[in-house]
């Protein structure tokens, strides 16, 4: 049983940044995608979509999911659940540092899309 120590925690170097401190993926043994994604006040995770489904657990801060269907607004304690292939972005709309936690189900390909993709719906919870 594998115990991985010290993963969490790095914040971004700047003021305009984000880190990713992955908790899980290939490179330490899982079939699984976990990373915890901090994000500076101010900063935008680029449009992008995933093979799979996303599973995102806010743990602390504010912030915009936006998809073709609209933007939503997320805060500390809400998940957010988008299908596979659903195009997002996300906004730290607050003036604190932004933790949303990424769960991805299977191994992610991560894609920065071209041209139009289906619409497919998110669910918010």
């Amino acid at each position: 049983m594998p115990i991985l120590r010290g993963v969490l925690g790095k914040v971004p170097s700047g003021p305009k940044s984000r880190v990713r401190n992955f908790i899980a993926n290939k490179e330490l043994g899982t079939q699984s995608d976990i990373h915890e994604n901090v994000i500076s006040p101010g900063v935008t995770v680029p449009w992008h979509f995933h093979e799979t489904e996303e599973v995102i657990v806010v743990l602390e801060g504010d912030g915009e999911c936006r998809t073709d269907e609209g933007t939503e607004n997320y805060s500390a304690g809400d998940v957010i659940i988008l299908p596979p292939r659903v195009k997002h972005s996300l906004r730290n709309s607050g003036d604190t540092l932004d933790t949303p936690d990424l769960l991805l189900s299977e191994r992610p390909s991560y894609q920065i899309p071209r041209g139009r993709l289906p619409r497919s719906n998110s669910r918010y919870l």
